[in-house]
């Protein structure tokens, strides 16, 4: 694996806020445009309709006041940004859910919340169904983290465990859940990721960390319990915040250990000692030694100062995550309140469990073979008229090569020698 500093995920996976919160408005937008011209679409032909006379005007006139009030209708049916985020939410919970139900390590969820989120950044969950997706990206997890769990064995899991899971009901137009959904989805998603799949998470920093910990504060136990505490944060609410996209796995580490250093549970029975002063002194060390490496004497100070500062925006982001998010997750019925509100704008061409997919796939499969025939075809007249040439006789007197007649010919070769 290459150094994080030279990674696709620090080039092409690590955002600003300001720029995550515009990739994904972006994406709402082209929901919002797909379905105004849907109904644009539609009213312009009912106005062609019944015009053809002198009424054409007021007809023109009404159906434009009717587009007006269809932007509107539009806004209210699309999913608001906290309701998709709401709704991303849950899929990324399902993911994990599915991950210990199945014992499988920690990181293949975390890995494949990671892609989840990659992809609807640049695309709505209004534009992709993300039941499809989520299952997607934890089958490409299990390859990447070389786990030997097929497609098939997978949905199988899935479904027999559907009330656990809560999976989404299919709703009117669906079709079940298969292997082939997600083999036939894999490529789309894999596109929309950029095939990027190799992920860095803070995982492998906190253990390095620890170890560190333990020599500058010389108390093992104290480390081990700050560990175990900053690990359960990170699995517990930080993963499916939007803190894997904005900062470096290190410095989300060592934000992890600065905001449980300050936890209640974990200072309990450590009263002799300062943890948190302790952990913030490593964490100025390490930093330090970090704009020792990568700036210049003159600049390092400056680049110190910044990593402090960065440090300490993501403890307070931990925090208000933390807190926010224990009580005020989606419950079950508004999951599905959502789904339902989700699937009633859709681009169903897009969800390999829509009817319309399937017609879709079914077409471009017939279409396929048509074109299949037809080459097959050319290449025969190709062959044939080579060897009318050849023999100096017209094409159509040459008789169709096939097998049968290939051994017609063997057999009287034989009589002829015998």
């Amino acid at each position: 694996m290459a150094l994080y500093g030279e990674s696709t995920q620090k080039r092409c996976w690590t955002f600003t806020a300001d720029a995550v919160r515009e990739l994904r408005s972006s994406a709402r937008e082209v929901v919002i445009h797909r379905v105004l011209s849907q109904l644009e679409a539609g009213s312009d032909a009912a106005a062609a309709v019944d015009g053809g006379d002198d009424r054409d005007r007021d007809v023109k006139m009404r159906h434009r006041e009717s587009l007006d009030g269809n932007r509107c209708v539009v806004l209210e049916k699309v999913l608001t940004e906290r309701e998709e985020m709401a709704l991303r939410w849950t899929h990324e919970m399902r993911i994990m859910r599915i991950c210990k139900a199945y014992n499988l390590p920690t990181v293949v969820g975390a890995t494949a919340i990671t892609y989840f989120k990659r992809f609807y950044l640049r695309v709505s969950v209004m534009e992709f169904a993300p039941f499809v997706v989520a299952l997607s990206s934890l089958y490409a997890a299990l390859k990447v983290e070389e786990i030997n769990v097929d497609a098939a064995k997978l949905v199988e899991f899935v479904l027999e465990r559907e009330q656990e899971f809560e999976l989404p009901q299919l709703l009117q137009g669906s079709v079940p859940l298969s292997a082939d959904t997600i083999l036939n989805a894999e490529l789309t998603f894999l596109e929309q990721i950029d095939f990027h799949l190799i992920c860095y998470l803070p995982y492998s920093s906190l253990r390095t960390a620890k170890k560190e910990l333990e020599a500058f504060v010389k108390n093992a136990g104290a480390c081990d319990k700050l560990w175990k505490a900053a690990y359960d944060v990170f699995n517990t609410s930080v993963l499916y915040s939007d803190l894997i996209l904005l900062s470096t796995p290190g410095k989300i580490a060592l934000a992890l250990l600065w905001f449980c250093s300050c936890l209640p549970h974990v200072q309990e029975g450590l009263e002799d000692l300062d943890l948190n002063g302790a952990v913030r002194a490593f964490c100025r060390s390490t930093l330090e030694r970090s704009s020792a490496l990568s700036s210049a004497a003159s600049m390092a100070e400056d680049a110190l100062l910044a990593k402090e500062q960065e440090i300490e925006r993501l403890v307070a982001a931990i925090n208000t995550i933390d807190r926010e998010d224990v009580g005020n997750r989606t419950s079950k019925e508004e999951a599905w309140r959502l789904e339902v509100k989700r699937y009633a704008i859709e681009n169903k061409e897009n969800n390999p469990l829509s009817e319309q997919y399937q017609q879709m796939r079914s077409d471009e499969k017939t279409k396929l073979d048509h074109l299949r025939r037809e080459k097959q075809k050319k290449q025969r007249e190709k062959r044939d008229h080579e060897f009318a040439e050849l023999l100096g006789a017209p094409a159509h007197s040459i008789p169709e090569a096939t097998g049968s007649v290939d051994m017609d010919i063997s057999v009287k070769k034989r009589k002829t020698l015998f």
